[in-house]
């Protein structure tokens, strides 16, 4: 079961870098976040399904690469490329993955 909300969460530009904060207590840790309307940027979705993440982005992006890091402070060293083959969900591409404790990120790039 697949569980999506709302959430009121602070975004905030702190040093050239969008920054995300919500309540330490708030039951969701899994955000999308988009330019908005207008931008050639694929959107990218992350999502917690039981026990997996499962991130997906739109299938047309096939330019786009996708990483993921657990150090945002390591900068762009730190960014591990998550290779092909990704699964087809509708008009999406999607990687799924178990939910661990702890944060990990992710980033799409061309």
């Amino acid at each position: 079961m697949q569980h999506q909300c709302k959430l009121r969460v602070r975004l905030a530009v702190q040093g050239g870098m969008n920054r995300v904060t919500n309540r330490a207590d708030a039951p969701w840790r899994f955000f999308r976040l988009h330019y908005g309307a207008g931008t050639s940027q694929p959107w990218l979705t992350i999502a917690r399904s039981n026990a997996s993440v499962i991130v997906s982005w739109p299938l047309l992006a096939t330019t786009w690469s996708l990483y993921a890091t657990t150090n945002l402070a390591a900068g762009g060293s730190g960014w591990a490329l998550i290779s092909p083959p990704f699964q087809t969900n509708g008009p999406n591409l999607q990687f799924t993955e178990p939910s661990l404790p702890g944060n990990k990120f992710y980033r799409l790039r061309q």
